[in-house]
């Protein structure tokens, strides 16, 4: 598999093999912003989903670097999946676009709509979130 990251004011960059971290990272020490990145399923999203899966969360573990949260959106009474959410730490606009076009599930058409939005960062206590069913 060849990895392609394209950035609007950098060149094309390929990789024979996974990077070993984000090519948008930004440094800890140094101003960023956080990116929401949201998307709504289409009506056939969920088999599009299905076939794209195993290549987004192989993106989202090469970016694991600027993830600060990730996951499905989900109706109140049911576990149906609505759509999809990532923060994520970039030091631009257009590493968060470049980002957000090169997410699999984007590039598959899982989402009707999506958008990628700025955000600060104001209360933070990762220890409040609850277990997942898989226990993370």
């Amino acid at each position: 598999m060849i990895y392609l990251i394209k950035i609007k004011y950098f060149p094309l960059i390929f990789y024979k093999e996974k990077p070993k971290f984000s090519y948008f990272r930004a440094k800890r020490s140094t101003f960023a912003m956080l990116y929401m990145c949201y998307g709504v399923d289409a009506p056939d999203g969920a088999k599009k989903r299905e076939l794209a899966r195993n290549d987004h969360f192989e993106y989202l573990e090469t970016h694991k670097d600027i993830l600060l949260l990730g996951g499905a959106t989900l109706e109140d009474e049911t576990d149906i999946r609505l759509g999809s959410c990532l923060i994520i730490n970039v030091p631009s606009r257009e590493a968060a676009d470049a980002f957000a076009d090169g997410e699999p599930l984007r590039r598959a058409g899982v989402f009707k709509s999506y958008t990628v939005v700025r955000m600060r960062r104001g209360q933070w206590n990762p220890g409040a979130a609850p277990l997942t069913p898989e226990g993370n």
